[in-house]
C-alpha cells in the first residue's frame, strides 16, 4: 500500500489524523487496518501512536511468516494467534461438544 493510501486508510478506520510514523511503515495491507480496529476495540484503545504501534506489529508479523517465522521453540506461529475464536483448521476435535457459559 503506498504512503497515501496508507494514511487514508488511517483517517477511514480510525477516524483520526495519522501521525507521521505511519509513513515509515511498508507492506501494510487493507487487512492490517482491519485487524487492528478490531484489536484497538477490543482493548478500548484510541491513542494514534499506540494504533501505529499495533500497525507495525503487524508487518513485523507479516514479514516473519512470510520469512518462515517460528517461535523460541521452533514451530510457526500462527498470524491469528490472540484473535478471539481462532482456532486453526483442522485443530477441532471431531467430537466437539458445544457448551454453555453462566452467563
Amino acid at each position: 500500500m503506498r504512503e497515501d493510501q496508507a494514511r487514508e486508510a488511517f483517517r477511514r478506520t480510525f477516524a483520526a489524523e495519522p501521525p507521521s510514523a505511519l509513513d515509515e511503515l511498508e507492506g501494510l495491507t487493507p487487512g492490517d487496518f482491519a485487524l487492528v480496529a478490531r484489536r484497538a476495540k477490543l482493548l478500548d484503545e484510541r491513542g494514534s501512536g499506540a494504533l501505529v504501534a499495533m500497525l507495525a506489529a503487524e508487518v513485523d508479523a507479516s514479514r516473519a511468516e512470510s520469512a518462515g517465522g517460528s517461535d523460541s521453540e521452533g514451530a510457526a506461529l500462527p498470524r491469528d494467534l490472540g484473535r478471539v475464536g481462532a482456532i486453526p483448521h483442522g485443530t477441532r476435535p471431531q467430537n466437539h461438544i458445544p457448551y454453555r457459559l453462566g452467563f
